[in-house]
């Protein structure tokens, strides 16, 4: 049976394909350049969402040069980390009972790892609510008369009485602590240092307190303290072992 297609319209349809296919390439390069330029879009609202918002945090006061917040708890919370420039720096690592940083956070190099409670207040490394004094304490020593790390009820308060909204401040995770008045602080989970190296940067948080914890021990070795911590789901006041790099978040009377 002869065929009904001429060469002339097997030519046709195949320029017809062609098109139809240089015009489906021409349209999906098209709605890229539009999603791309859409998420772009959003990036930068959301940028300038976060520097606005930025603006809008009610500073209520400056000590030693940093400034502090009230949440209308019983002690203002400093905008920034010891170390810190901006709110959503992570700021510098401290072993607990140190006042400066270090390369590595281990059991052999820690001043406090190991010692007891008693010896801690003999050696008057704290007082004797069990909180560290001023040349032990890096908020203290590292700004100044005036600030200090907060003590364990202090942090269970900025838990309890106060809203954790997870959010994304200047491209980095943390949390936005709002108080019942309204203010707010940003605290970045800026996780912490053990040995070493620094881990789960970005989906944690480490916060020293000024407290000895004493209700554990190991091989009747004293090795903690307590610290305030915060992941996604869940923010509580725990305790960690004293060797371990974490941030400080000063608070003022």
């Amino acid at each position: 049976m002869k065929s009904s297609f001429k060469k002339s319209d097997i030519i046709k349809y195949m320029i017809i394909a062609l098109v139809a296919y240089l015009s489906k390439q021409v349209m999906d390069h098209l709605l890229d350049s539009v999603v791309d330029k859409k998420t772009e879009q959003i990036a930068n609202e959301q940028k300038q969402e976060e520097q606005e918002e930025a603006k809008t945090q009610v500073i209520s006061g400056t000590i030693q040069g940093h400034d502090y917040v009230d949440l209308g708890l019983s002690v203002k919370w400093a905008t920034c980390n010891v170390g810190a420039e901006n709110p959503w720096d992570y700021g510098d690592y401290f072993a607990w009972g140190e006042t400066e940083t270090k390369n590595s956070y281990i059991e052999e190099n820690s001043s406090t790892y190991g010692v007891s409670f008693s010896d801690l207040e003999n050696y008057r490394l704290i007082d004797e609510y069990g909180n560290l004094t001023f040349d032990y304490d890096a908020a203290s020593k590292n700004w100044g008369e005036g600030w200090r790390m907060p003590n364990s009820k202090e942090c269970d308060e900025l838990v309890n009485e106060c809203r954790w909204t997870w959010s994304i401040f200047n491209g980095v995770n943390g949390y936005k602590v709002t108080g019942k008045n309204g203010n707010w602080i940003f605290l970045p989970a800026a996780a912490g240092s053990s040995d070493t190296s620094s881990y789960l940067v970005g989906s944690i948080g480490y916060y020293w307190s000024s407290a000895v914890y004493e209700s554990l021990s190991i091989y009747g070795l004293s090795i903690y303290a307590c610290r305030l911590y915060f992941d996604s789901d869940r923010r509580s006041t725990d305790y960690d072992c004293r060797n371990n790099g974490r941030t400080v978040r000063p608070v003022t009377e």
